[in-house]
């Protein structure tokens, strides 16, 4: 009977999410929001004041995050592409792993021209950012388009 109901509760977890019943009704959707976010999922909720018009959900393919956090020097904002994430057990975000990092000090901020003059590259495969020294968050959903053999990458509309 125990096997059963496990069994049960695994596909019922499969079904809710190949349907996609978790974004349409919140009784279904996992205790911890993070995970829409950082998907981009929370565009199909039918509360979201954002509506991909043209895309969906599905056509994400990277999520770009721009981190503050806050230094005994000032404040850093990190940018990159998020590759992963860890959840807490309370219900919140653990930690953010980024590649392709750069960061920039915001008291350099005096003018808002020639920001990419101020971005410092990190070297390194994987920045990981906790959660509880991240001040704010910014994130920009992307799909990638082919023209002519060649990529480019495009806001999701």
């Amino acid at each position: 009977m125990l096997l059963m109901a496990a069994a049960s509760g695994h596909y019922f977890q499969k079904l809710v999410r190949v349907r996609k019943w978790d974004r349409k009704f919140k009784q279904l959707r996992f205790q911890n929001s993070w995970h829409y976010i950082l998907k981009g999922e929370f565009f199909d909720f039918p509360r979201s004041a954002f509506d991909l018009e043209v895309d969906t959900v599905e056509r994400i393919e990277i999520v770009y995050v721009d981190a503050v956090v806050k230094i005994e020097e000032g404040s850093i904002i990190y940018d990159g592409i998020l590759v992963d994430y860890e959840l807490s057990k309370d219900g919140g975000l653990e930690t953010i792993s980024l590649k392709e990092v750069h960061r920039r000090y915001l008291k350099d901020d005096k003018t808002q021209a020639s920001f990419d003059h101020k971005y410092y590259e990190i070297p390194g495969h994987i920045l990981i950012l906790k959660y509880s020294e991240i001040i704010n968050l910014n994130f920009s959903y992307y799909k990638v388009i082919e023209e002519n053999g060649s990529y480019n990458i495009e806001l999701v509309k």
